[in-house]
């Protein structure tokens, strides 16, 4: 029971030093992958990333693209995740992109008062 305990221990030390090397680095942990770019799907490394186009376009849904064309590149990263940068001309708009200042009201606290729930803006005006 020590012996394998032990034996997780020293494994997990050993990957851990592995990961301090750049080099070791990539073969320990991985690299991302382009799954999209300009657009376009990648088929060979869909396929070498063992991730169905389903899959694919369900991430890319959930990211708010409903299609490929709009989508920049979409990166398999490490850690299993989908990054989706979209292109300038379909991205949603922002106060910034508009140059207008917006006023920052801090986190939404809910205040419960008797039954009924209350925002702090309300109770700090109302009172």
């Amino acid at each position: 029971m020590l012996t394998g305990i032990g034996i997780v221990i020293l494994i997990h030390i050993v990957l851990s030093k592995l990961n301090l090397y750049r080099t070791l680095n990539r073969f320990v942990i991985g690299e991302p992958t382009i799954l999209i770019k300009h657009g376009k799907l990648i088929k060979s490394n869909l396929e070498k990333s063992h991730l169905s186009l389903r899959e694919l376009l369900s991430s890319i849904r959930n990211k708010g693209y409903s299609d490929i064309i709009d989508i920049q590149y979409a990166i398999l990263e490490p850690n299993g995740d989908i990054s989706v940068l979209g292109k300038e001309d379909s991205m949603p708009v922002t106060p910034k992109m508009l140059n207008q200042n917006v006023e920052y009201k801090g986190l939404p606290i809910a205040v419960v008062i008797g039954e009924n729930p209350v925002s702090k803006f309300e109770f700090d005006t109302k009172g």
